[in-house]
């Protein structure tokens, strides 16, 4: 299984955009852009994330060109204001995504979402099927009310929001990443108390050999907005995108690890509410779970380009 390089040095910067989005707001994406090619394949991170993710899965082949971006309040993007003042959602970062490629004059890509960047990329499938020629999501939730069925702590927060409590559900949320944030260590041990369910024990494992992925998720969780944080997982816990899967014309293959807790457990789902005529495909990786886009990218990345090089756009 081939992982991340053993030296651990952040994407640099190829450019950033400036977007009107939302509507009154300018938004700052900053960019890695890798290859000359006419296929375009953009990459969409998580939440705690940001376009270093995708390091070891950002040397396009030939006749590809591959974008990865920081979403707002991710990785390198500027300082923000909290959720009050600015939307952050499933939604609104598909259409960030739509708006970002039209201003670097992009008309089709394909796309590449993990997490909840496989949400918004699904989304954009749905939103805007005029720009999509294929998707390939990992980890993605189209159903935030199962998330909600296996989780104890996002059942509360759940909870809060049928309550009408919303202002309180995104402080209450921001404030517990703020403060498990502040106990943060930069080391395999802590990274897992962090990042909970999302982490197997075998993907710990790795984990605890990879110094360079222990810096890139330590890092990625220190530089992230919490209120963005907070606002992206109240997006997942209201996200009812399972009844428009089958709207979905692009050509999308499914994957992820075949032991992620039973909170994330999604590709079967996912995969069996796409359009029976549709292309599609689902792979999963033994042993890992809901971060194998860490632990697996050549073969994510190998996949992926496979499975759309046998599309005809």
């Amino acid at each position: 299984m081939t992982v991340h390089k053993n030296d651990y040095l952040p994407l640099a910067v190829s450019g950033i955009q400036v977007l009107n989005f939302p509507i009154g707001r300018k938004t700052a994406v900053p960019y890695t852009r890798r290859g000359d090619g006419s296929k375009y394949l953009l990459l969409v991170h998580g939440i705690l994330g940001s376009r270093s993710d995708f390091d070891a899965m950002l040397t396009p082949p030939s006749g590809w060109t591959f974008i990865a971006i920081d979403r707002p309040g991710h990785g390198s993007s500027p300082s923000i204001d909290g959720p009050e003042d600015f939307e952050h959602t499933v939604l609104s970062d598909a259409e960030l995504v739509r708006a970002f490629c039209e201003a670097i004059g992009i008309e089709k890509a394909y796309f590449f979402g993990m997490s909840y960047g496989g949400s918004v990329v699904l989304a954009l499938s749905i939103l805007f099927p005029e720009l999509v020629l294929g998707c390939a999501v990992q980890g993605a939730q189209e159903d935030g009310a199962e998330l909600v069925r296996h989780s104890r702590g996002m059942r509360m927060f759940a909870e809060l929001l049928l309550k009408r409590r919303r202002p309180f559900a995104l402080r209450a949320l921001a404030y517990y990443y703020l403060n498990r944030t502040r106990h943060l260590e930069e080391s395999p041990e802590s990274l897992k108390i962090f990042y909970g369910l999302m982490m197997n024990s075998h993907e710990y494992g790795l984990l605890s050999k990879m110094p360079n992925l222990v810096r890139l998720c330590y890092l990625n969780i220190r530089h992230t907005n919490k209120a963005v944080a907070a606002q992206n997982i109240i997006s997942v816990i209201e996200l009812k995108l399972d009844g428009a899967l089958a709207n979905i014309k692009a050509p999308c293959i499914v994957i992820d690890g075949e032991q992620p807790h039973p909170a994330l457990q999604s590709r079967e789902r996912i995969y069996a509410r796409l359009p029976a005529s549709l292309p599609k495909e689902m792979h999963s990786f033994p042993d890992v779970g809901h971060l194998v886009s860490f632990f697996a990218p050549q073969e994510t990345k190998r996949l992926v380009i496979q499975f759309f090089e046998r599309q005809r756009p």
